[in-house]
């Protein structure tokens, strides 16, 4: 019910309602990282890929791109051009 009206832990703790806050906390999901932050498996994979020599590094992307297109292309950046 807090959640459909908006109202935080902390609004219920203030009301006295301690209990409620404490449930509140329990089912509100954890806020999410920032942009360009990684998941733990993305950066134990980039330290896998880091520590290859570069040749096993080509074939990692080699069989990526085979088996996973899309996951092997760079995204597509549009650059600005003055004028």
């Amino acid at each position: 019910m807090a959640q459909a009206v908006g109202a935080t832990a902390e609004d219920l703790t203030r009301a006295g309602r301690q209990d409620a806050a404490d449930a509140l906390e329990e089912i509100t999901p954890e806020p999410a990282e920032p942009a360009g932050a990684y998941a733990p498996p993305v950066d134990a994979v980039y330290e896998i890929m880091a520590a290859l020599p570069p040749e096993a590094q080509e074939e990692v992307i080699r069989r990526l791109a085979r088996e996973k297109p899309a996951a092997a292309r760079l995204p597509e950046r549009h650059e600005r051009h003055a004028g």
